[in-house]
C-alpha cells in the first residue's frame, strides 16, 4: 500500500524526476519560521492548481505550537466540496506504524517476544528454503523475505476480500513464492509482512485486530477522527478519491476498487488526527521510551548491515539509487528512517487507490508536517519542496 514504489528510494527518485533542484543556500532560522507557512501553501496551492491532485490538506506543527492547517481543492470533484480540516483521508501504509505500535506494547506487557517465529503463532506456516523461519521483528522490518502479495502470488481462491478475512494469514502462507529470499538476508517492502502481524495481533490478544489496535493504540493517543475504514460506513466529511488517466494532469478518474487492506494499510484519518498521532508518539503516550527508540532505530540485516545498504533487487531490475539529498534511507519498525538534506526525520508514506499520505517528524528542528491528498501519487510533486522548505533550502 505504498505510492507505487517499493521504499523511499524510489519515490525519491520520482521526485529527483518531476522536479528542478532547489537553492542549497542555508537560510537562517528566523527566516525558515517566517517563511515555512507561506512557502508550504504555496507548494501545496501549487499542486491542486496542476491539477496533480483534487484536494490536499497540510498540517504543520512547530516547537509544540497550535496546529497550522490549511486545504486546498475540492474533497469531492462531483459535489464541488471544498477540503477543509475535517476531511478524512485514507492514509494507506502510514497505517503500518500504529500496526507497528501494536506489536511493541503487546512485547512490553510479555505477551509475545520480538524475536518469536511465525510458527510461534501459526504452526502451518512454511519455512524458507533453507529452513529459516521469519520473526515478529524481521516482519515488522521487512526482513523477513515473505513476498509481497502486491506483486502477485495469492492462490487463486483469495477472492476480492480476503484482506478482512479472519483467515488472510493462510492466503499469505500458500503465496507462490512464499519467500524473495531468506529471512534476514536483504531489506524489501513487504505488505504480507504487515498482514500477518494483523493476524498475529489477533491470535496474540484474542480480539479483532482493529478493535485492539482502537483501544491500545488510537485511544490511548487520543485520537478521535481515525479509524479502521470500511466501505460499508457512513462518514461524514469523507473524501472522495480519485485516480488520474494515463498520469494526466487534470484527467480525473474514479479509482478501481482492489480491495481494502487492514494492517498493512486500512487507517482513515484527518490532518489534525495525523498531528495529534505525531504529537503522541514522540512524546512517550503510546509506547516506552525504550519501544519508541525500536520502532525508531534503523534495523540491520543478520549480519549486521543496515537495511539501507541491504536492498533485494528482484532479478531483472535495476537497483535504485537516491539522489544526492538522501544521505539516509533506512527502516525501522513501521516507519522510515532517514536523513534528508543532511536533517535526520522519521517519516512514513501510504499509497492506495485515490490517495496519497506522507507523515514527518523532525525532531532536531521539534517540526511535525502531514500531507494528506485524495488522488494517486497526489502528494508527491510537494515532497521534496516540502522536505526543502522545512530543512530550510528553499
Amino acid at each position: 500500500m505504498e505510492i507505487q514504489r517499493r521504499e523511499m528510494l524510489g519515490m525519491a527518485a520520482l521526485v529527483a524526476m518531476l522536479l528542478p533542484g532547489g537553492s542549497a543556500a542555508s537560510a537562517k532560522p528566523v527566516q525558515r519560521k517566517a517563511k515555512l507557512t507561506a512557502t508550504l501553501h504555496s507548494i501545496a496551492a501549487g499542486v491542486v492548481r496542476d491539477r496533480r491532485t483534487a484536494g490536499f490538506g497540510v498540517g504543520l506543527r512547530r516547537n509544540g505550537g497550535q496546529a497550522e492547517i490549511f486545504c486546498f481543492g475540492k474533497a469531492n470533484l462531483e459535489t464541488g466540496t471544498p477540503v477543509s480540516a475535517e476531511t478524512v483521508f485514507r492514509i494507506a501504509s502510514c497505517t503500518k506504524q500504529f500496526t507497528a505500535a501494536a506489536i511493541v506494547r503487546l512485547s512490553e506487557s510479555g505477551r509475545l517476544s520480538l524475536d518469536d517465529r511465525i510458527d510461534t503463532f501459526f504452526p502451518d506456516f512454511g519455512a524458507s528454503p533453507a529452513g529459516l523461519m521469519p520473526t515478529v521483528r524481521q516482519l515488522l522490518t521487512h526482513t523477513a523475505g515473505v513476498h509481497d502479495y502486491v506483486f502477485g502470488g495469492l492462490p487463486s481462491d483469495a477472492g476480492t476480500k480476503w484482506q478482512r478475512s479472519p483467515d488472510r494469514w493462510r492466503l499469505i502462507a500458500r503465496m507462490q513464492p512464499l519467500y524473495d529470499f531468506e529471512p534476514g538476508a536483504f531489506w524489501s517492502y513487504s505488505n504480507s509482512g504487515y498482514v500477518l502481524l494483523g493476524s498475529i495481533i489477533e491470535r496474540v490478544s484474542g480480539e479483532a485486530y482493529a478493535d485492539f489496535t482502537t483501544r491500545e493504540v488510537l485511544r490511548r493517543a487520543g485520537l478521535t477522527q481515525t479509524a479502521f475504514d470500511s466501505y460499508a460506513d457512513v462518514v461524514p466529511h469523507r473524501a472522495s478519491g480519485y485516480s488520474l488517466a494515463d498520469n494526466a494532469a487534470g484527467a480525473f478518474l474514479n479509482p478501481e476498487n482492489s480491495g481494502l487492506p487492514l494492517a498493512e494499510g486500512g487507517l482513515r484519518s484527518t490532518v489534525s488526527d495525523m498531528l495529534r498521532w505525531n504529537d503522541a508518539l514522540f512524546g512517550g503516550r503510546v509506547v516506552s521510551a525504550g519501544g519508541l527508540k525500536l520502532m525508531t532505530s534503523a534495523a540491520r540485516t543478520s549480519n549486521g548491515t543496515p537495511v539501507g545498504s541491504a536492498h533485494f533487487t528482484p532479478k531483472g531490475l535495476k537497483p535504485n539509487t537516491p539522489p544526492s539529498f538522501v544521505q539516509q534511507a533506512d527502516y525501522g519498525f513501521g516507519l522510515e528512517v532517514a536523513r534528508i538534506f543532511d536533517t535526520p526525520v522519521i517519516w512514513h508514506s501510504g499509497g492506495i487507490p485515490g490517495f496519497n499520505s506522507i507523515l514527518f517528524h523532525f525532531a532536531e528542528l521539534r517540526t511535525d508536517l502531514v500531507l494528506l491528498t485524495n488522488t494517486d501519487n497526489g502528494a508527491v510533486p510537494a515532497f521534496e519542496p516540502s522536505l526543502r522548505a522545512v530543512t530550510g533550502l528553499r
